[in-house]
């Protein structure tokens, strides 16, 4: 609405004697004029102070159509970032969320079931009774059949307006930690600092980690098993040594080795030992770990792997040459006390 001022018009008082019918008009006409000339300037000042609002609501209302946009591109190349989201869409593309307005990528599961594909139109209902038509863009699958079934993915503007909510209306924050492990003390500290849920991901899969620290153990059993029994192989290969040098050996304590030089010797055996079986399986291991990374695996709960999955980190390969070397080392331990005990003159006078 536009507010004009009031406009008055003040004259002096003229005796009507003095002024003739000609002189009254034309001052009439003037008035006129003048007050018509006001009102015109009055106009065009409020017609151009409201352009100038007229832009600045277009230019606010620009910048915050922008700016939702801008958020709704973050918020799915965040997830994208962190979570890696593309690697569990096998169909479509993930960034058409924030380039196709009003889309979805539906569960597989779910797709499946409503016979659903890309470039259909799914009618979706809220809780409330909202509905709202959704143009599906991708096919997502976690692995998991039940929650493929009921879970689906639309971008953060979409679901605010299909739920009639407003722009900062959210339900849910997901967080990475750089480290895993301090994930419990960040829930704590936020449901203390927020008031509000916080669900830890240990807690969250609590059951599957507790399978695989079981899996863990079992795989760090066998391995340190067969580390011991290799151990005892080389335990018995040292003694037979020792029985078949006797001769060696007393005549090295006879022209002057010590019982702890000859000590050092078969320990060093043991460890050569140690240190080319650990390196010449691991090579082996490599290799045959190559072999087997290349075998096709398919299966449905775990759609992103095609092939048998073969963790290459090094900390594995490191713990294998340790053990093996500590493995070795206590197995040649024995057998080289043994050794340094000898007493030459025993030896030489049983010849």
């Amino acid at each position: 609405p536009f507010f004009f001022p009031s406009i008055s018009i003040v004259s002096h008082s003229i005796p009507f004697h003095r002024l003739g019918e000609e002189e009254m008009r034309i001052e009439h006409l003037q008035v006129q004029m003048k007050t018509q000339d006001a009102v015109i300037s009055q106009l065009r000042s409020a017609e151009n102070a409201a352009r100038n609002e007229i832009q600045a609501l277009r230019k606010t209302h620009s910048d915050e159509h922008s700016q939702r946009i801008l958020n709704e591109q973050l918020v799915v190349e965040a997830e994208q970032k962190l979570f890696h989201f593309s690697d569990y869409v096998t169909k479509g593309n993930p960034a058409d969320l924030k380039n196709v307005p009003n889309s979805i990528i539906l569960g597989k599961a779910a797709a499946e079931k409503m016979m659903a594909s890309i470039g259909d139109v799914v009618l979706v209902t809220t809780s409330r009774g909202d509905r709202q038509s959704l143009k599906v863009v991708g096919l997502f699958q976690s692995g998991l059949q039940d929650l493929d079934k009921v879970q689906s993915f639309a971008s953060l503007a979409t679901t605010q307006k299909l739920l009639g909510k407003p722009a900062s209306y959210i339900t849910d924050i997901n967080i990475k930690s750089v480290d895993i492990l301090s994930a419990p003390a960040m829930a704590n500290e936020y449901r203390k600092l927020f008031a509000t849920d916080a669900e830890d991901i240990q807690t969250a899969n609590s059951q599957f980690e507790t399978g695989s620290d079981v899996r863990s153990v079992i795989s760090y059993a066998v391995g340190i098993t067969l580390l011991i029994v290799a151990g005892f192989g080389i335990y018995n290969i040292l003694n037979m040594m020792i029985y078949e040098k006797m001769d060696s050996i007393a005549i090295l304590k006879a022209t002057g080795f010590s019982g702890s030089d000859v000590k050092n010797i078969f320990i060093t055996i043991a460890l050569t030992i140690g240190f080319l079986g650990g390196l010449f399986g691991l090579i082996f291991g490599f290799l045959l770990s190559n072999i087997v990374d290349r075998i096709p695996f398919n299966t449905a709960g775990l759609p992103t792997i095609k092939t048998f999955p073969v963790n290459y980190s090094l900390k594995f390969y490191v713990i294998g040459m340790v053990f093996s070397i500590i493995t070795t080392y206590l197995a040649g331990m024995f057998p080289a006390r043994k050794a340094s005990k000898i007493d030459p003159v025993i030896i030489i006078r049983g010849k």
